[in-house]
């Protein structure tokens, strides 16, 4: 990765977990603000990929993954709130978690049944999809943008839920 590359990305890196926080908090308008500008770095050429894409995509996923790769063997509570929040989404949102689940069953060794799930759930989603999104009119990005990013905090309350219900 180039060194320009490498700021685009960590600018829109920075920029989104700012967004997350301001939407945790509430301050819409502030998450707002903040995807506008992750949304108004250049595109980079080098990598081929818009950075506030790339960015979001690579939060989902390590939402996901890291709470596969932090379960015990028996414990597939990441899979259910993965499921349960992709049966509330659409769009981006949708194609976000979808993407992280491709993820999940390509570069880890999940075992038979969570596979088969997590197969399933993702539609059959490349885990670059999110990546190769085309720019749309601005304001519809930023809204897609706001989308994946409350997925991430839908699946965090439903991951906890799920984790309340089987004690």
């Amino acid at each position: 990765m180039s060194d320009a590359s490498f700021a685009l990305q960590a600018a829109a890196e920075n920029l989104l977990a700012k967004a997350l926080h301001a939407l945790r908090d509430g301050d819409e308008p502030r998450a707002r603000r903040l995807a506008e500008r992750a949304l108004a770095l250049p595109f980079d050429d080098h990598e081929g990929v818009v950075p506030a894409w790339w960015a979001v995509s690579m939060l989902v996923d390590d939402v996901v993954v890291d709470e596969m790769e932090d379960s015990e063997p028996d414990d597939d509570a990441w899979l259910t709130a993965c499921e349960e929040v992709l049966a509330t989404l659409q769009g981006a949102p949708a194609d976000a978690v979808r993407c992280a689940l491709a993820v999940a069953v390509s570069d880890h060794d999940l075992p038979a049944r969570e596979a088969r799930r997590a197969r399933a759930a993702s539609g059959g989603a490349s885990p670059d999809a999110l990546l190769l999104r085309e720019l749309r009119e601005p304001g519809e990005d930023v809204d897609a943008l706001l989308g994946v990013l409350r997925a991430v905090l839908s699946y965090e309350v439903l991951l906890a839920a799920v984790r309340a219900r089987r004690g």
